[in-house]
């Protein structure tokens, strides 16, 4: 699938600029309903189904046959990931969103239809989005005592931030995967997106500086259409 095909015949529906980014929804006849941000699709209503990435982010860290306490996810402010989550993965009590930019919560929860379940997890307490920095987020954790309760990370950030003015370098720091370290339960994981595989030495030197010296991070490639490619997904664990 060509970008070209995937920007083909779109109908504009909403366009905002938050205090972070370019904000818009269009409906479109390849992707269905997609959610951009700074011209760059995150999302399609057809792909909710198959999504690779989300797939890709999961599954190596967070298994269906374990019960999770607490399963964390910075970024995903779309909410897809939550929503697989939910949907597929009943043993997990709580999955927590810590998302930097609140219009994104809110115009994914009113243009794309899975806002029902996630309006519904809310009342109930077994998901919670935090609207806040991700490293912000993981001081105040790592501050209140939760060392050694969380289930899984999941880093659903912008692309591997080498540059130190990027809003999501914060993100990418040893101090930061030295944090996921100390909050990770034994055995457990998380997964990050890491833009390209020229990005892997540096990652796997930052993760080892940060606590993750026992294996080499295992990078599985999910299949965008909405990227017009591949992405590696990187994944660390702690061990058991």
């Amino acid at each position: 699938m060509s970008k070209q095909e995937v920007y083909k015949n779109l109908k504009f529906l909403h366009r905002e600029k938050s205090d972070f980014q370019d904000i818009r929804v269009y409906d479109s006849d390849c992707l269905g309903r997609i959610l951009v941000l700074d011209r760059v699709i995150q999302i399609g209503s057809k792909c909710f189904e198959d999504d690779q990435y989300t797939k890709c982010m999961v599954n190596t860290v967070v298994r269906p046959s374990k019960p999770y306490g607490h399963v964390v996810i910075i970024g995903g402010g779309d909410l897809v990931i939550a929503t697989h989550l939910l949907r597929e993965y009943p043993l997990i009590s709580k999955v927590t969103v810590c998302e930097i930019d609140s219009r994104v919560v809110e115009v994914t929860k009113k243009y794309f239809s899975f806002a029902d379940i996630v309006e519904q997890e809310l009342a109930k307490g077994r998901l919670e989005v935090v609207i806040e920095s991700g490293a912000v987020y993981m001081d105040k954790l790592f501050l209140s005592g939760h060392s050694g309760k969380i289930g899984a990370f999941i880093i659903d950030c912008t692309d591997f931030a080498l540059d130190e003015d990027s809003l999501a370098a914060e993100l990418f720091t040893p101090e930061f995967y030295s944090q996921i370290y100390a909050l990770l339960e034994q055995g457990g994981g998380f997964s990050q997106h890491i833009s390209d595989m020229e990005c892997k030495d540096e990652f796997t030197k930052r993760t080892r500086e940060g606590g993750f010296v026992h294996a080499l991070p295992f990078i599985e490639m999910a299949k965008t259409p909405e990227y017009g490619g591949e992405l590696p997904i990187a994944n660390c664990f702690k061990p058991p």
